[in-house]
C-alpha cells in the first residue's frame, strides 16, 4: 500500500521501500528519512 501526501512541491510517501524504490527512476530521490 502508498500513501502519498502533496505539500506544494514536495511529495511525502508512506510505502515499503524496497518495492516502491525500484519503480523510481534514478537520481529522483533528494531525501529518504
Amino acid at each position: 500500500m502508498k500513501n502519498t501526501v502533496k505539500i506544494n512541491s514536495v511529495d511525502l510517501i508512506n510505502a515499503d521501500c524496497l518495492h516502491f524504490i525500484q519503480s523510481l527512476p534514478d537520481d529522483s530521490i533528494d531525501l529518504i528519512v
